[in-house]
């Protein structure tokens, strides 16, 4: 009998599941994830396909409020102008236009 379990030396700075959608879940970052991810999500450039799934599960998060707005525009401010995939851009700016038409926009 084998296992599939993965044995790691040091902790991992975030953990992505559910990539390539190979099962369903509905993925939620824990707090050095998600601290991860809005810091240097730009910089996943190789595919493309990832930093989707991953803005995605953040629009998740804010409209299901387990994201703070302070962190969904950390997030946007960070990492938007470097977005390539013009189907991620019309997902982050579709959720843009809804916290503001939802009176969510604030002076932060």
């Amino acid at each position: 009998m084998t296992s599939d379990c993965l044995i790691v030396d040091e902790k991992p700075d975030a953990v992505l599941v559910n990539y390539n959608n190979w099962g369903y879940c509905r993925p939620r970052f824990d707090k050095e994830s998600l601290g991860f991810f809005i810091n240097n999500l730009k910089y996943m450039s190789d595919d493309c396909a990832m930093r989707t799934y991953i803005w995605r599960t953040f629009k998740d998060m804010i409209q299901s409020n387990e994201l703070s707005i302070s962190e969904w525009y950390r997030l946007i401010g960070n990492n938007l102008e470097f977005e390539t995939e013009e189907q991620t851009m019309v997902v982050v700016l579709g959720e843009i236009l809804k916290t503001y038409k939802n009176g969510l926009f604030s002076d932060e």
